[in-house]
């Protein structure tokens, strides 16, 4: 049972949307390169406890700056594809984060970046399974959605996780 969840838990990426034009140097590695930065390395990063905000305020809105390594493999991807840009080796992604919760221990959150050619936009869902006590975590599933759109492809990732975390005075 434990590896059929691990597996059903794996974020799931696939790509939509290439620009073929631009593909004509790429090789299948260049491509792949390029699916697993912007497809995993974007991806929607709900940072949320297991515990629902509840619903009478509940109300989280934020900015969270995450900092995507850029293989060398990316910038060679592009540069067969005719980019000529120069690459940091790391891209801080500040993205504006918004979370909702609902009754029934629910919360939805969302996600979104845009810069020039280059959005992302992320979506999740979380149901608090089990409410925190004294002696007991609080546990969740979450299910995500990322949407990232780069000039030559956009890539879609669906993750599903499970979550746990307690309360210690100022650290969950």
């Amino acid at each position: 049972l434990l590896p059929l969840l691990t597996l059903l838990a794996a974020p799931q990426v696939h790509a939509t949307g290439f620009d073929f034009t631009q593909l004509n140097n790429a090789t299948n590695a260049a491509v792949e390169s390029i699916l697993k930065t912007v497809g995993v390395g974007a991806d929607h990063h709900p940072y949320a406890s297991a515990k629902s905000l509840g619903y009478k305020l509940g109300v989280d809105v934020g900015i969270d700056a995450t900092f995507i390594t850029v293989p060398q493999e990316f910038k060679d991807a592009l540069a067969l594809m005719g980019n000529t840009s120069n690459f940091p080796s790391a891209i801080p992604l500040p993205r504006l984060n918004i979370r909702k919760g609902l009754p029934w221990g629910i919360d939805i959150g969302f996600s979104t970046i845009s810069y020039q050619q280059f959005s992302i936009r992320g979506f999740d869902l979380q149901w608090n399974a089990v409410n925190e006590t004294a002696f007991r975590p609080a546990m969740a599933r979450r299910l995500s959605t990322t949407s990232a759109s780069l000039d030559v492809v956009n890539t879609t990732a669906t993750s599903f996780d499970f979550l746990i975390s307690k309360d210690f005075w100022l650290i969950e």
